[in-house]
């Protein structure tokens, strides 16, 4: 991958290499643990809670992130600590159908939330820590390089613990337990390559209070306030369907006996974003955070209408499939406006209140959204409460995308690109063109299919080296560019 005889670089390759396991807990893991919440008999109003919870509570206890980082000192323990202590409350999570029999779901919920909130202070603090190792020019390439990497990962552990949960269906609780056991171990593994990691020797600064209220005041007299507004708005309409996806499939259309297509599913997503990865990524970088978010979210509006109209799992598939496309665009850009926007001082403060904001809101829209699926419904194709949500939900995005949107600007120099071109590549699938040619093999025109194994590995790898060199590239120019500064200022 990067050029371990860079430090820096070095500190890359291990950051692919710490998301790769510890995405088997945050993401492969977790993506099972709603049909583990119905398997011990959890409705919809708990998986709301399930939900819910650990959104607010994780977003609320950011506002103490500076005063732990007193504590710790350093940026490197507090991580450690916190994905530490994430990854052990999984264990009695995977004990719950065999240690208690009754109150699971009400148990579910506690550990869980005490395992995402108490993760979720390690969140700032990475983003600080990243910030400080990765160069500001490939920000956007590097996340994009990383998660598709990641995504790589969870794509493969979703699979094979969907294909277990289809195979052992006659032992659901064994396997349930094997599946968090893996992702225990993966966050164990990923926390030990923390340590591996460097943090930069100069001591981080960082604001000594995170002043919320003050923030709250003045929300509408600057850039960052208008992208909060819009950011957790939009998140409390994407909220309302968002958290359910995965009880839809499983309740309404009926996988709940068929966990393999379940898998298929989720997993056609994380293709997509695996896929999309790389060209948002390059988006971001040359066109912007602002005009990416715009792009994607005139196409998130509507897209709860896919669910209304398809109802049949293969065709389910295609949805999921572009839903996997626009979205890690539309995750991206947020994540990237707050490093664009912040300096390192004041990162942290910065991405506090988006968790705040972001996270109330999932908890808003998780809560309210569950309470409407306890309702009765049925009027024409809305024939249950989980469609009604879905036409509740459009409506709220689009009255926030037209009334906030024209507020919310970029805060960095950006090519220019139409919006409608952006959202014409995605609907044309030309991250997936673009992508086609460097997955398989031709020669003298024709495509080879019978390739082995030894020589896509090979392929894939080249791959990887190939976008690896681009960024040490990238790299050493944005290094040589730094020290020319600072040979002039000590000049």
């Amino acid at each position: 991958m990067f050029n371990d005889k860079t430090l820096d670089l070095k500190d890359l390759n291990l950051s692919i290499l710490e998301g790769f396991f510890a995405v088997i807990l945050l993401s492969a893991s977790i993506s099972f643990i709603i049909p583990f919440a119905i398997y011990l008999g959890a409705n919809s109003l708990e998986i709301g809670f399930l939900t819910a919870f650990p959104a607010l509570f994780a977003a609320w206890l950011q506002l103490f992130s500076i005063r732990i980082i007193d504590i710790f000192k350093k940026v490197k323990k507090m991580v450690i600590f916190f994905t530490l202590i994430q990854a052990l409350l999984f264990i009695p999570i995977m004990f719950l159908p065999f240690m208690l029999k009754q109150n699971q779901v009400f148990w579910l919920i506690i550990f869980y939330t005490l395992s995402l909130t108490l993760g979720s202070l390690a969140g700032p603090v990475w983003q600080s820590w990243m910030k400080s190792i990765v160069p500001k020019k490939i920000i956007g390439s590097f996340f994009g390089f990383r998660n598709s990497i990641v995504g790589i990962s969870s794509f493969a552990f979703l699979l094979l613990f969907g294909f277990s949960l289809k195979v052992f269906d006659a032992h659901l609780g064994i396997v349930f337990f094997g599946i968090f056991l893996m992702g225990t171990l993966g966050r164990l593994i990923g926390t030990f390559i923390f340590f591996k990691i460097s943090e930069p020797k100069q001591k981080t600064t960082f604001e000594k209070r995170v002043r919320f209220i003050g923030f709250l005041k003045n929300i509408r007299k600057n850039k960052f306030g208008y992208f909060i507004l819009y950011g957790s708005l939009m998140t409390f309409g994407l909220a309302l369907t968002g958290p359910f996806i995965s009880y839809h499939f499983l309740e309404n259309i009926g996988l709940k006996n068929d966990y393999f297509m379940y898998t298929i599913l989720i997993s056609t997503a994380m293709i997509a974003a695996i896929i999309g990865m790389n060209y948002w990524g390059k988006i971001v970088n040359q066109f912007g955070s602002i005009k990416t978010l715009k792009a994607t979210s005139m196409l998130i509006i509507f897209f709860p209408i896919l669910y209304i109209l398809i109802r049949t799992p293969t065709f389910l598939i295609f949805v999921q499939f572009l839903d996997g496309l626009i979205f890690s665009g539309f995750n991206l850009a947020l994540a990237t406006f707050v490093f664009d926007y912040s300096s390192q001082k004041k990162i942290i403060r910065f991405g506090t209140y988006q968790a705040i904001f972001f996270g109330t809101a999932i908890f808003l829209g998780a809560i309210i959204s569950g309470f409407i699926q306890t309702i009765e419904f049925n009027f024409l194709i809305i024939s249950n409460a989980f469609y009604l949500v879905c036409v509740i939900s459009i409506i709220i995005r689009l009255i926030v995308f037209k009334t906030l949107f024209k507020k919310v600007s970029e805060v960095k120099q950006v090519k220019y690109i139409k919006t409608t071109k952006i959202v014409y590549s995605i609907l044309t699938f030309e991250p997936v063109i673009k992508m086609i040619p460097k997955m398989v093999f031709f020669d003298n025109k024709i495509k080879i299919i019978n390739l082995s194994l030894e020589k896509r590995i090979e392929h894939i790898n080249k791959l990887i080296n190939d976008q690896s060199k681009k960024m040490n590239k990238i790299f050493k120019i944005e290094t040589k560019n730094k020290k020319e500064i600072n040979s002039k200022k000590q000049n």
